[in-house]
C-alpha cells in the first residue's frame, strides 16, 4: 500500500485487506511513516510490518547544470539572472502549489531574484493561473502542463520544492534527488526519509507559507549550499533510491522465509 487514502474501516475493501494480511507473511509499506500508519490503524500486524521504499530508474536522470538552467529560462522568457524553483506533480489541493506561489511572492517582495516552473496538470490549474495573476507573478511563473521530458526539465532547475499537505513516498522527490537538485519539502509522509534536513535539503512544516518562503530564500541566496545539497542528494539517490536498491531489499525479505 502506497498512501494514506481514507477508506471505510467496515467496508468490503478493508475487510478483504485485513483477511489477506492474516494469510500473508509480511505487509510492506513504502516508507517508515506508512508502515507505522498501517500498524496504528490495525491494517498490518506489527510483527508482519516492514518498509521498503520504492525505487526509480536512476539512469534516466542526469545532474543539473547551469547551462541547462540558463537555456530553460531563455526558452520560457524568464529573467536570465533568476534562480529557478520548480516542482513536478498533479495540480490539486493536496499538492498545494498555491502555497508555492504565495511563497514566491513573499520572496520577491523581499528582493529575491527567483522564478517558478510548475510541471504537471490537474483540476487546480485555473485557480493557480488566477492566483499567479492576482499576485502579479505573470513574468516570473510558468505552468508547463503535463510533459514527457521531466528528466530534462529537472536538470534545468536550480531548486526543487514540494509543499504537499499529504504524501506517501514521493517519487518526485527521489527523481529530484537523482537530478542533483537541492530540495525544500514539507514534513509530511515519507518526505523526511528522502530529504535529509541540512544535508540534501530543507524540511519545513506543512501549511506554513512564511516558513516555506524563508527556506526557499535561504537556498536562493547561497549557491554553495545549493551545490552541496544537490551533490549529496544525488549520491543518496544512486545508492538508496534506485530500482536495484528496492529489488535487493525485497530479495532480502523473501530470503528471510527461505
Amino acid at each position: 500500500r502506497h498512501g494514506y487514502a481514507k477508506r471505510d474501516p467496515a467496508g468490503r475493501e478493508e475487510r478483504l485487506y485485513r483477511l489477506a494480511m492474516r494469510f500473508s507473511d509480511y505487509g510492506v509499506g513504502v516508507s517508515r511513516s506508512l508502515r507505522e500508519y498501517f500498524v496504528q490503524n490495525d491494517l498490518i500486524q506489527a510483527r508482519k510490518a516492514r518498509d521498503i521504499p520504492n525505487g526509480i530508474d536512476t539512469s534516466r536522470f542526469s545532474a543539473r547544470s547551469d547551462g541547462a538552467a540558463q537555456a530553460l529560462r531563455l526558452s520560457l522568457g524568464l529573467p536570465a539572472d533568476a534562480i529557478t524553483f520548480g516542482t513536478v506533480g498533479r495540480l490539486n489541493e493536496v499538492k498545494r502549489q498555491v502555497d508555492l506561489l504565495q511563497a514566491l511572492k513573499a520572496m520577491r517582495d523581499r528582493g529575491a531574484q527567483a522564478c517558478l516552473v510548475l510541471v504537471g496538470d490537474g483540476p487546480m490549474r485555473p485557480e493557480l493561473e488566477r492566483s499567479r495573476d492576482e499576485l502579479g507573478l505573470q513574468d516570473h511563473v510558468r505552468l508547463l502542463g503535463a510533459r514527457e521530458d521531466v528528466p530534462q526539465l529537472l536538470a534545468a532547475m536550480d531548486v526543487f520544492v514540494l509543499c504537499s499537505r499529504s504524501e506517501g513516498y514521493s517519487m518526485a522527490l527521489v527523481e529530484a534527488s537523482a537530478s542533483a537538485l537541492p530540495i525544500v519539502a514539507t514534513d509530511v509522509g515519507g518526505n523526511a526519509e528522502i530529504v535529509q534536513h541540512g544535508l540534501t535539503g530543507l524540511i519545513v512544516p506543512p501549511a506554513q507559507v512564511p516558513r516555506l518562503a524563508a527556506a526557499m530564500g535561504d537556498l536562493e541566496m547561497d549557491a554553495a549550499v545549493r551545490l552541496r545539497f544537490g551533490h549529496a542528494g544525488r549520491e543518496w539517490a544512486l545508492r538508496s533510491g534506485s530500482v536495484q536498491a528496492m529489488a535487493r531489499a525485497y530479495e532480502a525479505l523473501y530470503r528471510q522465509e527461505s
